[in-house]
């Protein structure tokens, strides 16, 4: 419980001024970090860690996958950049088969793929959806972290029926209902109140950068105290 509550007064704030500046590099660079965060966490969890050249492969290509979709070029040929990543973890699993097995490359490059990729979809939410995009990404955010408690209060007072003791004895499919129930309640809630929380959220938003003395176009913005700013822009550098 405690753990929770640090880490959401540490990322809440940290999400609130990613958001506000509203940059294109700094939400990259949360990507990477995120995405390089969660994939150790994965091989810590599964006791990969220990296979030292698939552990590193993995955590270079979670850290590198924000910077393709962002790079056109390499964007482009995304298809080609995945598919050496899966040789090169297979070749690795055939140099050090007598440690490596098949199910935990597999394994890992799984995770090393997709966790990197969901976290980018915040960019292309971003760049699809310029109107909406603060509605929709602190709603994605948010969605995640009330489905969490939600199955974790749920699991905790009513919990009984264990899910997979084996590999997280605490989950129960209470909590996993409960998770799904609350998740959905929110979704509903939002919907009917989209407009003044999509107003709120703006306006949230526009406070902050009026405090902090950020003015941005789409995808750049300047940043700094009102009588001294230098431009973060990386497209207009207006």
């Amino acid at each position: 419980m405690v753990t929770r509550i640090v880490t959401a007064l540490v990322a809440i704030p940290i999400g609130i001024l990613i958001i506000a500046l509203n940059n294109e590099v700094l939400y990259y660079v949360a990507m990477t970090a995120f995405s390089v965060i969660a994939v150790y966490e994965m091989l810590v969890t599964t006791k990969y860690l220990k296979n030292k050249f698939t552990s590193a492969v993995s955590l270079i290509f979670a850290a590198v996958t924000p910077i393709i979709f962002w790079i056109e070029p390499l964007r482009n040929n995304v298809k080609l950049i995945y598919f050496g990543f899966v040789v090169i973890m297979l070749l690795g699993m055939l140099f050090n088969h007598e440690k490596a097995r098949f199910e935990q490359v597999a394994l890992v490059a799984f995770v090393s793929i997709t966790i990197p990729l969901a976290l980018c979809s915040i960019a292309f939410i971003r760049s699809r959806f310029p109107d909406h995009a603060m509605f929709l990404i602190v709603y994605t955010m948010v969605s995640a972290w009330v489905g969490d408690a939600g199955a974790y209060f749920v699991g905790t007072f009513f919990g009984k029926h264990k899910m997979c003791p084996a590999i997280s004895p605490k989950k129960t499919w209470e909590g996993f209902v409960g998770g799904i129930i609350t998740s959905g309640v929110f979704a509903v809630i939002m919907s009917f109140a989209y407009e003044l929380i999509d107003s709120m959220i703006n306006g949230g938003v526009q406070y902050i950068q009026r405090e902090l003395g950020v003015s941005h176009c789409y995808g750049a913005c300047y940043i700094g105290t009102r009588r001294s700013r230098r431009s973060l822009c990386v497209t207009c550098k207006a």
